[in-house]
Order: structure tokens, then C-alpha cells, then sequence
């Protein structure tokens, strides 16, 4: 099993992500469409963008009471029980006032404790980074204790530090 982080939406709405324990990406796209479709009543799905983190990093992801279990049937294969996690988005700059991500300690300790890190690509300099939240977070700056604290309340399992591009 892996965890895939999936973004997907469904048509005129925004982007919602989730986390998927899956055994590949195909299944976790499924899963996700599944569960988008339910909680939406919506009849067509729109994948955005999917992450491995399990080709990253071990996975730590320990499945909490409110997170949603499924079981996903495929032709000819056994019925898998999958776990849905939430994952919070985060844009830095409605958090704070920099010009570049350099200028900001808070970017620092993200980056320092970050599970997946995506940096000064692209002309527009995209930085996106995870932290999961199931890992020992030590020294957190007190700007974004409230953040982490509303996330771990809500049940989330990771957060995607980014900066809105």
C-alpha cells in the first residue's frame, strides 16, 4: 500500500485534496472519485493531480477515528479496504507578508520538517511542501502553532505549505 496524495474537483468548484492508502495510483483515483461523488452527489469527477508519498518517504499514516474506511471492488480482483484521510492546504501568503519564501523563517521550519519539498521551479518559482502531521513537530514557530492545531482538531493528516501558485 501507498499513500497518494490526490487533488481533483468537481466541474465550477475548487480543488479539494485527500489522502488515499492505495495500492497504486489508478486504484487511489478511483477512491477518490468514489468518495468526491458521494459526499457531492456530483456524476463526473475531474483528477487534478495525484503525489506518491510513499516513494518518498515510509509511510506513517495511522488511520483516526473519523476518517472514512471504504471498500472499492475491481474486476477480477479482491475488495480492498481503504482508508481516507484529510490533508489541509495552506497558502503562506495569506498567513504572512514576504517577497520571497528566502525572507521567511516560517518557510524555514516548514521546508526543516516537510515529508515532500517542491521548490524554485517553474518561471513563477512554485514552492510546495507536506508535513505530516502524525510526526513528533518540535520548535514550531508560534505564527503557525494555530494553523497546525486547527489541523490536527479537524483531523487531518498532512498539510500542503504553499504559496498560492
Amino acid at each position: 500500500m501507498k499513500t497518494i496524495i490526490v487533488t481533483g474537483h468537481i466541474a465550477g468548484d475548487s480543488p479539494i485534496t485527500k489522502s488515499v492508502l492505495a495500492d497504486d495510483s489508478t486504484e487511489a483515483e478511483q477512491v477518490f472519485e468514489h468518495w468526491l461523488m458521494t459526499e457531492t452527489g456530483a456524476s463526473e469527477v475531474f483528477i487534478d493531480h495525484w503525489i506518491e508519498l510513499d516513494d518518498l518517504m515510509p509511510s506513517t499514516l495511522t488511520p483516526s477515528k473519523k476518517e472514512i474506511a471504504f471498500t472499492v471492488s475491481a474486476p477480477q480482483a479482491e475488495a480492498k479496504r481503504l482508508y481516507i484521510s484529510s490533508i489541509k492546504d495552506v497558502d503562506m501568503t495569506d498567513l504572512f507578508d514576504y517577497d520571497t519564501p528566502d525572507d521567511l523563517p516560517e518557510w524555514e521550519w516548514v521546508e526543516a520538517n516537510s515529508s515532500y519539498s517542491c521548490k524554485h521551479n517553474n518561471s513563477s518559482g512554485v514552492w510546495d511542501f507536506i508535513v505530516n502531521l502524525s510526526r513528533e513537530l518540535t520548535d514550531i514557530p508560534t505564527s503557525l502553532v494555530e494553523t497546525i492545531e486547527s489541523a490536527k482538531a479537524n483531523n487531518c493528516s498532512y498539510i500542503l505549505f504553499n504559496q498560492g501558485t
